[in-house]
C-alpha cells in the first residue's frame, strides 16, 4: 500500500501543525454544523488553502485534533464537465496515486485504504456544476488527543 498523501497536493499537510498552513476560522454556526456529526474528542475544523485537482482551484476544509491536521476534505468543482465524466476521473487518479482499486459503500462512496489512513470519494448529487467530495483521514488521529 501507499501513503494517502500522495493523492493531492492537499495531502501534504496530514500531520503537520495547524500552524504550518494559512487556515481561517469558520463563524461559530458553521463550525458548529461542521462539528456537530463528529466523533473525535477536541476536534477543531478550519477553512485551508485552496488544492489543485484537474488545474482547477479546490477548496478544502481542514480537520484537527490537538493542533494537528488529521483530515483534509477537497470540494472538486467542474464546470465543464458532467458528473459522469468527473467521478471516473476522480476515481482514476486515486487509484492511480494508491495503486489499488476502491471498495463502493452504500450511497456512493469509494473508500480506498492505504499506509496510513483512507480516502473517501463522494459524489454530490444532482449538483450543478458537478462537484466530488475527496476525503483524506489520517488513522493516527489517537496520538494528537491532548488527554
Amino acid at each position: 500500500m501507499t501513503s494517502i498523501k500522495v493523492v493531492c497536493d492537499a495531502g501534504a499537510w496530514l500531520g503537520q501543525p495547524t500552524a504550518a498552513i494559512q487556515l481561517t476560522k469558520f463563524g461559530w454556526l458553521e463550525k458548529r454544523a461542521l462539528l456537530s456529526k463528529s466523533t473525535v474528542s477536541g476536534e477543531d475544523v478550519h477553512n485551508g488553502p485552496c488544492s489543485r485537482w484537474f488545474d482547477l482551484r479546490c477548496p478544502t476544509i481542514v480537520g484537527s485534533v490537538g493542533g494537528k491536521i488529521y483530515k483534509v476534505a477537497v470540494t472538486v468543482t467542474a464546470l465543464t464537465i458532467s458528473p459522469y465524466e468527473l467521478v471516473p476521473k476522480v476515481i482514476e487518479v486515486v487509484s492511480t496515486a494508491l495503486g489499488t482499486n476502491p471498495r463502493g459503500l452504500p450511497g456512493d462512496l469509494m473508500v480506498w485504504d492505504g499506509d496510513d489512513g483512507n480516502v473517501v470519494v463522494q459524489p454530490i448529487p444532482n449538483s450543478v456544476p458537478s462537484k466530488v467530495a475527496i476525503f483524506l483521514t489520517l488513522n493516527i488521529v489517537r496520538p494528537y488527543v491532548q488527554r
